[in-house]
């Protein structure tokens, strides 16, 4: 008897663990993403009044983010819809932010990458 309550508090212990962990967002996947931007930025050699520009865009970005994902009365699909179309818009305010030559250049990056990926560039 006191084996089986020691196992169901074990186990009940073990799942309550996995769904926490299982809840969390992914910052690793995260991590990556941002990584590629940095990236692809540090290669487009921005002038410093770009990089300021590109911060602020970028903090914006970030506070909007984590509003969306504190919303409670939003499902997750619909966080998700709206997290993807806010880096699409942050994504078109970078680019504005571009001379011809670094837009050509940032094309070119997100055409290899996507190449990489096995995924048609877009």
């Amino acid at each position: 008897m006191k084996l089986r309550v020691l196992m169901a508090i074990i186990l009940a212990t073990f799942v309550v663990g996995a769904c926490a962990i299982a809840a969390q967002p992914n910052k690793a996947a995260r991590t990556r993403h941002k990584m590629g931007i940095v990236r692809v930025l540090k290669q487009l050699n921005l002038t410093d009044a770009q990089k300021a520009e590109v911060k602020s865009i970028v903090k914006d970005r970030r506070n909007s983010a984590k509003a969306i994902r504190q919303d409670t009365s939003l499902a997750k699909d619909a966080k998700r819809a709206q997290l993807k179309q806010l880096r699409r818009q942050t994504i078109e305010k970078i680019k504005a932010l571009l001379t011809p030559e670094q837009l050509q250049k940032f094309d070119d990056l997100k055409a290899k990458r996507g190449a990489r990926k096995g995924a048609s560039p877009a």
